[in-house]
């Protein structure tokens, strides 16, 4: 999932922030996950303060740890 958020922010949007024009559900299969597996992490990922979501609007709050995420999962 974070390798998904990282791919739209670089290729798609060239922004830290915009809106995901993926469902929940298509952003599961997009990414191999369940859809309850990519509610809970965009979860975790707001409270770890790493990215908030609201509405489908996704804002990077720590690149850097969204990137080691990617790296090491």
């Amino acid at each position: 999932l974070a390798e998904a958020i990282l791919y739209l922010k670089q290729h798609v949007f060239n922004s830290d922030s915009f809106d995901v024009p993926l469902s929940r559900r298509e952003l599961a299969e997009y990414t191999n996950m369940s859809t309850m597996s990519v509610v809970r992490i965009l979860k975790s990922f707001k409270d770890d303060e790493i990215v908030e979501d609201k509405n489908g609007h996704i804002h990077i709050m720590n690149l850097e740890k969204l990137k080691r995420i990617s790296r090491i999962g």
